[in-house]
């Protein structure tokens, strides 16, 4: 994984280096969502029903990068996605011994990708990869829990982590240009990491965004 972060980086600004010709800077905003579907969950046993629930949320963010000659595209993103976890557990012998965990915190993604740009005209197909270069997640998690008594309990635990180049991402889509604005829907997959503290953000994760790039020319 470090040995194609070091690629995508180095091809990065090697085509920086070697372009003498037209450079356009850009801004985008982009917002998704995840196709695939999050890991929630049902499991019985003879102890009981636990339940695990992780539900869908919108992924936001804003990037900046360059289009080098026209047709090489360079992006970093910063997305920011929330991170929502319900998990509900009932003792079989019990009904009143239950507990229930909620989790609220943010999950932000900081992908590298550079896009090759097919044709020319005011619609152009386009695809690419990139990596991670690294995660961050922070939030509470807080814990309510009923004994068999009726007594209730509870707790609440702050986290805080991040991972380096936990994934590859591969995208494609099509680019519509109009003057200095492009809108750009896209499919993005990546592959790599499952947190199993949360496995809503599973190891082949499939997304599907649409950016607004506001781009400048420089000579």
């Amino acid at each position: 994984m470090k040995i194609v972060a070091a690629f995508c980086i180095a091809a990065c600004f090697q085509t920086v280096v070697l372009a003498q010709r037209r450079v356009e800077f850009q801004f985008d905003v982009r917002a998704g969502v995840p196709i695939t579907k999050p890991l929630s969950r049902v499991t019985a046993s003879c102890c009981g029903i636990f339940t695990d629930t992780f539900p869908r949320t919108l992924i936001v963010g804003p990037g900046v990068g360059a289009v080098i000659r026209d047709r090489v595209q360079v992006e970093f993103d910063a997305l920011y996605r929330p991170l929502r976890r319900l998990s509900t557990e009932s003792s079989a012998l019990n009904s009143a011994n239950s507990s229930v965990t909620r989790l609220r915190g943010a999950l932000w993604e900081f992908p590298l990708v550079i896009d090759y740009r097919f044709f020319r005209g005011t619609v152009r197909p386009y695809g690419g990869g990139g990596v991670v270069l690294v995660t961050s997640q922070s939030g509470t998690s807080e814990n309510r829990y009923t004994t068999t008594t009726g007594m209730e309990l509870s707790n609440s635990l702050d986290f805080s982590r991040r991972n380096w180049f936990p994934a590859y991402v591969i995208n494609a889509g099509l680019e519509w240009n109009k003057h200095r604005l492009a809108i750009r829907p896209e499919v993005r997959y990546s592959h790599g990491y499952q947190d199993p503290f949360f496995p809503s953000r599973q190891r082949n994760q499939f997304e599907f965004f649409i950016g607004f790039v506001f781009r400048g020319l420089v000579e």
